[in-house]
């Protein structure tokens, strides 16, 4: 008898068996145990268990089945004394349980053994190596990579395209109707398609991998999709879904919305249409730069809407709309959200944590809920309802209004010391009374700082300002600009300001009349710079035009962090400079201190001309601290003057001169040097009038006197008795030679040849004196 094997239980439930043969399937079960199921021609079934157990025999179930004769029906009447093979299943099991089991009980593992004799003949022997680097060679295939994209059809069919063009033609080749969903996997990069792109109407999920899929026409996904991780998808003309559920990517061109879709970190560049009034879009986490229209139900959380319309930027004339947590900016004269949805709207409008710039609500005959929200106007609409904190009361909307009234009536605002807002646009161009607010900003600064001489927070919108008034700053305000720029006369900038993100051009003079103000990223382009008081400078630039008069005294200070500049500085007053780079054509020094303290940390001072690095030649005015000049690089001379400079880490010079110049690195090594005398030390010959004698220079100092001969010690008067220092001088000339200082020492003075000394004079001695006899000794 023949045994075939299927793979599938599919396969064995629906396969004919041929007369004569044995159909086996083994089904591995939950537990890694096998389910061996087996029919034959004549329609009998049955299934042997794991661990010796028999599960079902025509009709009888139980883990100990005995079988006996009359369990095979009328095959048994055909089954001789010696158990010889019968045909049929039963007959096979009944003739495997006779044979080969204990107690009639049969055992999975007699059942392998039985039907390998079975499966050996088919079989086909494998070399070793193939079987030893089958690991290997699963590994390779688990982890290797592919470029393109993948396409997955209802889980096992696996295909490979280079290009959207080749995709769509395989999937326009899908039985829509019978096709239960499709997996499109882009490996990284980038892809193009010219003219529309249509996908079929297919469930599909494209998981993007971070790549780009740019469409030059309309791009359709017509039925339910998953789209996720995509840099950009961008579209020429339109992109239209029916349902979607978009997750972490970039949509750029107008949307067209059928069905209902979902968003989750999703950035919309591009207006979005909801067309159909039964569907709903849920925009979350996301930036939406265009407008919204819908028939359909909108709901916004954590979004920020912003576009440039002349209708509102979110505008429902359907369902319902939920805005949470959101900011809607709207540049244009449109307005910012308008409900009028009325009876059309099936649940109420919820507004809560909303900021409005650019117009209001307008919420028409629905009923809308109204939580905390920002907007310039009051909200309009038949049927507002203000939702209020637990424990407070509702307010109607003259209540609202006059909120500012009540707490004034209330609150002791002379407490208080708010800080006033002013905005500043130079782009509005409409006719109305400025008055500083965001919806009536000042058109230039210098009206604005007119209006305001007090501590103001000033806003300027991104633009050029070509002033033609005085602008004056006043004490402790602040300024804030989006890279503004600022062409006209003069800025006066008060004691502890602070101005961030602007631009100064050629025609502004730049004056700071008190201490402390500080420029944080500003740039100044030709500028001229008058400084009579303590400034600080943090991430600025200042080109090489720009004119920079520093008139302020010792006791004032200039610091520059992380700047740029390009203009020679000298000043009398302390200067620090962290991470600055100088890049300066100048005839003179890059930079100068005349006066006070110079401290240059990690800086690079390139000078394009023919002029210096830097000088620090300050000591002769007063200077009784250091200057410091750590990892500072310049391509000319340093010039120390005679104050106390140290230099610390990799100082680059083209040369080095002052009179107390401090390495600290090579304090060490003159430390090193002086450790060890020599044997011997050189005075020198030609001595005449003032010698100094220092026992540090050796043990025996030699030389030869050329006249009236003075030596000054200082280190002897140091010496105690052993310790062997010797003065061996020669007197060519005959002359007389003296010690003018006491000595409490031991002293020995040797004749060199036959010369000798001529006469030694010691003012007093007090211990040893050795000599030759060739020496007069008057003490």
């Amino acid at each position: 008898m023949q045994i075939l094997k299927v793979k599938t239980i599919a396969e064995f439930a629906s396969a004919e068996v041929p007369a004569g043969t044995l159909l086996v399937f083994p089904e591995q079960q939950t537990d890694g145990s096998y389910l061996w199921r087996c029919k034959d021609s004549d329609g009998n079934a049955g299934t042997i268990g794991s661990a010796g157990n028999i599960a079902s025999v025509n009709g009888q179930t139980g883990p100990e089945i005995v079988l006996e004769p009359a369990d095979l029906g009328a095959v048994a009447e055909n089954l001789s004394s010696e158990y010889s093979r019968p045909d049929s299943l039963l007959a096979q099991m009944m003739f495997f349980i006779r044979n080969g089991a204990v107690n009639l009980y049969g055992t999975l593992g007699d059942l392998k053994d039985f039907m390998g004799g079975y499966f050996a003949a088919a079989g086909h022997g494998h070399a070793i190596a193939e079987v030893t680097d089958l690991q290997t060679t699963l590994d390779g295939k688990l982890t290797a990579n592919f470029s393109g994209i993948q396409a997955i059809v209802d889980g096992e069919n696996i295909s490979y395209y280079s290009n959207p063009a080749d995709l769509l033609a395989y999937l326009n080749t899908q039985d829509t109707s019978t096709t239960t969903g499709v997996v499109l996997n882009f490996a990284p990069g980038s892809y193009s398609y010219e003219g529309d792109l249509t996908f079929p109407s297919l469930r599909m999920v494209l998981n993007g991998n971070n790549s780009d899929l740019t469409v030059t026409g309309n791009l359709g996904f017509s039925r339910n999709v998953i789209i996720r991780n995509f840099d950009d998808i961008s579209s020429g003309g339109t992109i239209t879904f029916g349902h979607a559920s978009i997750e972490n990517a970039a949509l750029i061109g107008a949307v067209s919305i059928s069905g209902g879709v979902g968003t989750q970190s999703v950035n919309i560049t591009g207006d979005v249409t909801v067309i159909n009034a039964t569907k709903q879009l849920v925009f979350s986490r996301g930036t939406l730069t265009g407008s919204v229209s819908s028939l359909g139900s909108l709901i916004l959380l954590d979004a920020i809407v912003q576009g440039n319309s002349e209708s509102p930027l979110i505008n429902s004339t359907g369902g319902s709309v939920q805005v949470m947590n959101s900011f809607v900016v709207n540049s244009g004269s449109g307005g910012g959200i308008s409900c009028d949805n009325g009876a059309a709207a099936s649940a109420p409008n919820v507004f809560a944590n909303v900021v409005i710039s650019g117009g209001t609500i307008a919420a028409g005959s629905a009923v809308t809920f109204l939580g905390p929200f920002y907007a310039v106007s009051t909200p309009t609409g038949a049927a507002l309802i203000y939702m209020s904190a637990p424990g407070e009361h509702n307010h109607d909307i003259d209540e609202i209004t006059g909120l500012q009234t009540s707490l004034d009536a209330k609150t002791d605002l002379s407490l208080l010391t708010p800080t006033t807002v002013i905005y500043i646009d130079g782009n509005r161009t409409d006719e109305y009374t400025e008055d500083g607010s965001i919806a009536y900003p000042y058109k230039t600064i210098a009206a604005a700082t007119a209006a305001h001489q007090e501590p103001v927070s000033y806003f300027i919108a991104k633009g050029t300002y070509a002033e033609t008034a005085e602008i004056n700053l006043y004490t402790d305000s602040v300024v804030y600009g989006a890279y503004s720029s600022i062409l006209g006369l003069a800025i006066n900038i008060g004691e502890g300001c602070y101005v961030h993100n602007l631009m100064f051009y050629n025609t502004v003079n730049v004056a700071v009349n008190g201490n402390s103000p500080m420029f944080h990223y500003c740039r100044f382009m030709g500028a001229t710079l008058n400084l009579d008081g303590s400034t600080d400078f943090d991430g600025c630039y200042i080109s090489s035009a720009a004119t920079f008069n520093v008139t302020m005294a010792v006791a004032y200070s200039l610091r520059a962090f992380n700047s740029s500049i390009h203009t020679a500085i000298s000043a009398a007053c302390c200067m620090y400079f962290n991470d600055c780079g100088f890049s300066v054509s100048s005839t003179g020094y890059a930079v100068a201190s005349t006066g006070g303290l110079l401290s240059m940390v990690t800086c690079l001072v390139y000078n394009l001309s023919t002029g210096g690095g830097i000088s620090c030649n300050n000591g002769a005015n007063g200077i009784t601290t250091y200057n410091f000049l750590v990892s500072v690089a310049t391509n000319k001379d340093i010039a120390c003057g005679t104050a106390v400079s140290i230099i610390g880490g990799d100082v680059q010079y083209a040369s080095l001169t002052g009179a107390a110049i401090v390495f600290p690195a090579r304090i060490q090594a003159a430390l090193d040097s002086k450790q060890t005398k020599a044997a011997a030390y050189n005075l020198g010959t030609g001595l005449s009038g003032a010698i100094s004698v220092d026992i540090a220079d050796g043990n025996t100092q030699y030389g030869t006197l050329s006249g009236a001969t003075t030596l000054a010690y200082g280190s002897i008067s140091n010496l105690e008795e052993g310790q062997n220092f010797i003065l061996q001088l020669d007197n060519a000339a005959g002359q007389t030679f003296s010690f003018t200082a006491e000595t409490a020492g031991s002293i020995a003075v040797l004749g060199s040849g036959d010369t000798g000394c001529y006469k030694i004079a010691f003012s007093k001695v007090d211990g040893k004196i050795c000599y030759d006899g060739k020496n007069e000794v008057i003490t």
